[in-house]
């Protein structure tokens, strides 16, 4: 997995931000800005919540990466976090999954 993977969004993350757009669009029209300049209010308006989105997905990507990494490291099942340090058949008895 490359160092940069948790950048990459998800489906639901795409749909995130296209709603955090929608709002920025919908707070661009209710603003008491001029309308001359709404296109600017827009604009800042929608690069500060893709950034705040693009974040917040970054950060929870990282997390799921590093939860993951520790249940490896500990020898523990990705999927209900049982020990298999002295499982032989590498299947976890718990879930059903196999050891990765």
């Amino acid at each position: 997995m490359s160092r940069w993977s948790f950048l990459i969004p998800t489906p639901a993350a795409l749909v995130g931000i296209g709603v955090l757009w929608g709002a920025a669009l919908l707070m661009v029209t209710a603003s008491p800005a001029p309308r001359d300049q709404w296109p600017l209010v827009g604009f800042l308006y929608t690069a500060a919540l893709s950034l705040v989105a693009v974040g917040t997905v970054g950060l929870m990507r990282r997390a799921s990466i590093d939860r993951r990494d520790a249940l490896r490291q500990r020898g523990l099942c990705m999927e209900c976090g049982y020990d298999l340090t002295a499982n032989a058949s590498g299947v976890c008895p718990e879930c059903g999954t196999p050891r990765r």
